[in-house]
């Protein structure tokens, strides 16, 4: 919820590792938000919004199994995806 909350509030004047910005920031997470969301857009782009749904499918699959265990190749799956979508 914090980083879906970043990434609406982002604000490219924000002090962040690749702009000193204004003297506050106006991110609704703060600072670390502000820094968050400049680095989740410079590093995957647009795709970064769609990151804490993809958290969220991933948190509510896991709780929802009966065994508390993670396949590799489902983790590999979606990093697969979140490296091609930033690519499109």
């Amino acid at each position: 919820v914090l980083t879906l909350l970043a990434l609406v509030s982002h604000n490219p004047s924000d002090r962040s590792f690749n702009s000193t910005g204004g003297i506050g920031t106006s991110n609704w997470i703060g600072a670390f938000g502000a820094v968050l969301s400049a680095s989740l857009l410079q590093h995957v782009g647009y795709t970064a919004y769609l990151l804490p749904f993809l958290f969220g499918l991933i948190a509510w699959r896991y709780f929802r199994q009966e065994s508390m265990s993670v396949s590799l190749s489902r983790v590999t799956g979606y990093l697969l995806l979140i490296v091609s979508a930033s690519s499109l």
